[in-house]
């Protein structure tokens, strides 16, 4: 059974082929009739056992009679062997009663935050990242039965479904650091147990860091960029989308979501407009007064529970919707075909910190955080720092006239300041 050209030559039969490799340790390999791949098993009886204790069996894998083994769910003699062995250890230690269980991801985790408080580490964030994102189903599995698909899984349900790859890249930014914690416990698990955990390669290819996320994408738009763009829109229902996006820098998804009762248009007292389904939970923002001519074009006659912009044949916006009339107008427009719809969002939180807008005010108008505008525009706002310094600072000096001194007699100075 040690190679796939030998075990070509077995004869299916309803029984595996078992192979002892120590007492009552055994390596077992069944293949069916109708199938040219095989399947790698171990059994275990206790040693010095009664007649009637029978053995218990546990599946492995796949053989590599077709597919080359990948060390996971491909596996060839060798890997079989050592996947087997931490578990007839397992079965050992149950059967002499030592006390002794095999490592669940539960008593990883604290064994990890005690090891990282012993050498002074930031014990609270860990803790708080783990129990937060690690459901109990994960910390119930035993260290040595995770796979490589389940850990992948795991990871994947951290990262945000959006259509702004910045909101993507931030969010798998963030499950990197999550997944980062979680492997280093289960790496001391193993440098713990290393017979009953001989192997990391679960999550070495589960928990693998997503690529490519610590750089911004971000578009930033001109005025003008903008304008052309708005006036390259293939219809008046996108050209309004597109406006009313670029007017108050919300995300294209919050607009699609917005009914016609979300728009308070009173100017007196401010017009506003409710977000009723942003990411950070529901909010309203005030409008320009432009935005608030626009929303109540679109509310005029309509039932409030209407959406708010529709397509052109009166429709809500799905959620892509707007990627071929995007690419259309970017195109008419003659801007870089890296503009997205979400460069409208990005060119409107760009010009608001670079009119001295506080950034706590911005990241609440657009439903995000201080530390998201910060990581995510610290490039923008370090080009233009010294701008937004020399227009911060008070003016200390009165103004001067402007009136020339006549020769020998010194300059009236104005009466302001």
């Amino acid at each position: 059974m040690e190679n796939r050209t030998a075990r070509a030559e077995l004869k299916p039969r309803k029984e595996p082929y078992w192979s002892k490799i120590s007492p009552g340790c055994l390596i077992g390999y069944y293949r069916a009739r109708t199938s040219p791949t095989g399947t790698w098993f171990a059994k275990f009886r206790p040693v010095g056992a009664a007649p009637g204790v029978t053995f218990k069996a546990e599946k492995l894998g796949a053989a590599d009679d077709v597919l080359d083994a990948n060390g996971l769910d491909i596996l060839s003699w060798p890997q079989a062997n050592a996947k087997a062995r931490p578990w007839w250890e397992r079965m050992k230690r149950l059967a002499s009663g030592d006390g002794t269980e095999p490592l669940t991801v539960d008593q990883a985790i604290e064994a990890y935050l005690a090891d990282l408080k012993a050498r002074g580490g930031v014990v609270r964030e860990a803790e708080r990242t783990l129990t937060r994102h690690v459901d109990p189903k994960l910390r119930g599995r035993l260290v040595c039965d995770l796979t490589a698909s389940e850990l992948s899984a795991w990871k994947l349900a951290l990262v945000r479904e959006d259509d702004d790859p910045d909101e993507v890249r931030a969010s798998r930014s963030t499950a990197n650091r999550i997944v980062a914690t979680l492997r280093a416990a289960l790496n001391l698990g193993r440098h713990q147990r290393p017979v009953e955990i001989p192997t990391d390669a679960a999550w070495k290819v589960g928990l693998k860091a997503f690529p490519s996320v610590t750089g911004s994408r971000n578009v930033i738009l001109s005025g003008d960029e903008i304008r052309r763009l708005i006036d390259a829109a293939p219809d008046l229902h996108f050209r309004d989308l597109l406006f009313s996006l670029a007017s108050c820098g919300a995300r294209y998804g919050e607009l699609a979501g917005c009914r016609v009762q979300d728009a308070h248009l009173d100017a007196s007292s401010g017009a506003r407009l409710h977000i009723p389904g942003g990411k950070t939970g529901s909010r309203t923002i005030a409008i320009s007064d432009e935005l608030r001519i626009v929303c109540a074009r679109l509310a005029s006659g309509r039932a409030g529970t209407e959406p708010l912009f529709t397509r052109a044949d009166g429709a809500r916006w799905g959620r892509s919707d707007q990627t071929r009339p995007m690419k259309l107008a970017v195109k008419t427009a003659g801007l870089d075909p890296s503009v997205t719809i979400y460069s409208l969002r990005h060119s409107w939180i760009a010009a608001a910190l670079l009119a001295g807008t506080e950034v706590r005010i911005v990241a609440d108008h657009c439903g995000t955080s201080v530390q998201m505008i910060e990581a995510t525009y610290s490039k923008f706002i370090g080009r233009h720092s010294g701008d937004l310094i020399r227009a911060s600072g008070p003016v200390l000096t009165k103004a001067e006239t402007n009136v020339t001194a006549l020769p020998g007699q010194p300059a009236k100075r104005s009466k302001a300041g």
